[in-house]
């Protein structure tokens, strides 16, 4: 028969004791049936111990039925149980003013961030309106690079080139007539600072169909003025 050896000071968990009883139970009983086959059958020792064997059994089950159910709190880890016994003191946890106002602030400070962000968020996308438009620079223009860096500058990501290469009579701003008043307004300050004397709009129905919303250093005639 194998010897069973148990070390004390492995059994660090209170769960543990299941397992050192089960092999406890399992070695005395292997003793006391070892020493009834060694013993002359019908004696009164091995009776007692054959009756002892069995009745370990059922004696131990009903052990640990009675940890795993009225003393389960007490066979969890150290950390477990204090969180139980905390529990079943009803102990109050204290939170200090100062803790309790910081979280407060904390939140606080979330919720005003969030909110100014989205305001951000919103200003730049309603005053970005050269960002939403679709604009056509004439390749001819003399001054095309300051144009492009300043249309980039207004938040434009990309533009269209047009042109016969001839630089038309005078820097004219064309519009499409759909456009809205706030986009036109935009549209013809940007053209001011640019040097751009004169806009007019589109002809609706024309030949050539234009894509773009703006075409800046248009070959249209100059209806009206940029003051």
């Amino acid at each position: 028969m194998s010897e069973q050896t148990i070390k004390p000071q492995k059994i660090t968990k209170p769960i543990q004791l299941l397992g050192a009883w089960l092999a406890g139970l399992f070695s005395i009983d292997s003793c006391f049936l070892f020493a009834v086959s060694n013993m002359d059958q019908g004696s009164f020792e091995s009776y007692a111990l054959t009756i002892a064997a069995i009745a370990n059994v059922p004696i131990f089950l009903l052990a640990v039925f009675l940890l795993q159910t009225k003393f389960r709190p007490e066979l969890q880890e150290d950390s477990y149980y204090s969180s139980y016994l905390n529990q079943k003191t009803n102990e109050k946890v204290v939170i200090s003013k100062t803790d309790s106002h910081f979280a407060e602030l904390t939140s606080m400070i979330a919720v005003l961030q969030n909110k100014v962000e989205n305001l951000d968020n919103q200003e730049l996308k309603e005053n970005n309106i050269i960002s939403t438009l679709s604009i056509g620079i004439n390749s001819a223009l003399p001054d095309l690079e300051a144009v492009k860096s300043k249309l980039k500058d207004a938040g434009a990501t990309s533009y269209s080139s047009f042109g016969t290469g001839e630089m038309p009579d005078c820097r004219i701003l064309a519009m499409s007539p759909g456009l809205s008043g706030r986009s036109q307004q935009e549209l013809i300050e940007f053209a001011r600072l640019m040097g751009f004397t004169h806009y007019s709009y589109f002809e609706p129905g024309g030949d050539d169909e234009i894509e773009e919303d703006a075409l800046l250093g248009s070959y249209g005639s100059a209806d009206r003025e940029i003051l």
